[in-house]
Order: structure tokens, then sequence, then C-alpha cells
């Protein structure tokens, strides 16, 4: 079982990588980052190549919301509560640029973060306050 998953993985990866149209993986520079327009189009959004380091970096720290506000700045949308969400462009959740995609940082009851996640927009639920 594991081993057709990963097979399906890095077949998928290999398609990826050879069609140059997904996201690149590049280090988070949390200038760009914040001063990114959420106005840009999903696929010239300066987010989108360094999405993936924003991720690894919050997923790997769990830190506190106070650290992520001063490496990504203010999220662009509260979702639901304890959850934040950034606009990174397209191509994390459907191939090419079909969707405009967000990066969902939950927190827990402490504040730091819990758990990170790539969602389609349409999938959001109604922007709310935290």
């Amino acid at each position: 079982m594991w081993l057709l998953i990963l097979g399906v993985l890095v077949g998928g990866f290999s398609l990826w990588q050879l069609s140059g149209s997904g996201p690149q993986y590049r280090p988070l520079n949390s200038a760009v980052w914040r001063g990114a327009d959420v106005a840009t189009a999903p696929d010239a959004n300066p987010r989108r190549d360094m999405a993936f380091a924003a991720q690894d970096w919050l997923e790997a720290r769990h830190p506190a919301r106070l650290q992520v506000y001063t490496l990504l700045g203010p999220a662009d949308a509260f979702p639901a509560a304890m959850t934040e969400a950034y606009r990174v462009g397209c191509g994390f959740t459907a191939p090419g640029c079909e969707t405009e995609d967000w990066l969902l940082v939950r927190y827990g009851g402490d504040g730091r973060v819990v758990a990170t996640t790539f969602q389609p927009a349409a999938y959001l639920p109604a922007a709310g306050s935290d």
C-alpha cells in the first residue's frame, strides 16, 4: 500500500517538475511576502514560489502567532476561529492555475501553529473575525 502511494507521489512530482507549471521552491523572503499585493493574478503572485518554504518553517517551528505575524505579516483572511489564511497564488491544489489557493494556518489554544494546509479559495468558509 505504501509503495503504491509513494509511486503516485513520485510520479506526480516528476510530472510537475517536467511541466514547469507548478510553483517552484524558493527561500522565504519575508519583505517580499509581506509586500505582496493580494490583488495580483494568482499565477503572478510573488508568494507563489515561497509558499512551500513558508509552510516548512511553520510546520518545523510551530511558532507563536506573534512570530508568524513578524515574519509573514497580517493574514489576508480569517476564515474560522484560530485560523488565518494567506493568498499564495495557484498550482497547489490543482494543476495549472485553475484555482486560486490559500495557505491556511491553524493555531492551538496556546497560540502556536498546530497545522497548515493549502486550500482552494472556493472552499474557504466565509471570512469572519478571530
